[in-house]
């Protein structure tokens, strides 16, 4: 949960009275340039896919008793390919933000997505070993490499409290399946 000068924001909201306005950067083109480069920057986004589940839809394999679906994933879903950033936690004494315990560890990662991006606790995302700027056909994708839950979604919002870009802390699955 974020804190803000002791303010849980996301009980008391976000009061942009106690920033500046600034000279009026927009913080989504400014991602969006961090992704996909600009004029003399270099792309740092690569892309991955987002499994997104649809928790009214079983599979025919879904045991309810058991609550398990051998060999398959136990809901319908739908892949999403999207652009991200992803980079480690680090952690300081000058954090602003109380993180619960247990959440961070070796396995840990946080990724970076535009505010248009859709996910939710249910999903999953899927690396493909890709390297920073490195374009993918959507329709001849590799094999995942890696995969990750969604342990914590945070959007992040500026000015007036729009969402500018979420942060999503995800763990890595060992043994993971396509």
């Amino acid at each position: 949960m974020a804190k803000l000068f002791g303010l849980d924001t996301a009980t008391y909201g976000f009061d942009s009275s106690l920033f500046p306005v600034g000279d009026n950067i927009d913080l989504r083109d400014e991602f969006s340039k961090i992704l996909r480069g600009g004029i003399g920057i270099k792309p740092k986004g690569h892309y991955v896919t987002i499994r997104h589940f649809d928790l009214s839809k079983p599979t025919e394999q879904w045991d309810p008793i058991n609550k398990e679906a051998r060999g398959i994933e136990p809901f319908a879903y739908v892949d999403q390919l999207v652009l991200s950033y992803r980079a480690r936690p680090v952690l300081t004494p000058y954090n602003e933000e109380v993180i619960p315990p247990g959440l961070i560890n070796l396995d840990t990662y946080i990724y970076y997505f535009e505010y248009t991006v859709q996910i939710d606790l249910t999903d999953f995302i899927f690396e493909y070993g890709l390297v920073d700027g490195q374009d993918i056909d959507s329709s001849n994708l590799p094999m995942p490499t890696e995969k990750y839950n969604v342990k914590m979604i945070d959007p992040r919002r500026g000015d007036s409290g729009r969402i500018e870009y979420y942060r999503v802390i995800c763990k890595y699955e060992s043994g993971h399946r396509t």
